[in-house]
């Protein structure tokens, strides 16, 4: 809602869609809305990361595993969906932006 306010009076438009980024329903759900009401994805921000400060042999299992959800498998699953967008419309002046915090 923060960001919606602060755009609010700039040009162009927001279309804010809640996405788990662990949950693969929840990201393929979202690239289809792009699909059905944008008619797809030509340029794609993977910027949700997560990270811990303590050591690998202080981590837990769950920890490990919620990084690796988010900041591999969503990163991944997010690009294939992006990839797969612009290869179905022939886009081929698409991007994608990694971002490593």
């Amino acid at each position: 809602q923060e960001l919606r306010d602060e755009v609010q009076n700039a040009p162009g438009k927001l279309y804010p869609i809640k996405c788990d980024i662990t949950s693969e329903d929840d990201i393929l759900a979202a690239f289809e809305w792009t699909k059905e009401h944008l008619k797809g994805v030509d340029i794609l921000v993977n910027n949700a990361g997560v990270g811990t400060i303590q050591t690998l042999i202080e981590n837990t299992t769950s920890e490990l595993r919620k990084i690796l959800d988010v900041n591999v498998l969503g990163l991944s699953i997010c690009t294939r969906e992006a990839v797969k967008s612009m290869r179905e419309r022939g886009v081929d002046d698409g991007h994608i932006i990694h971002i490593n915090r």
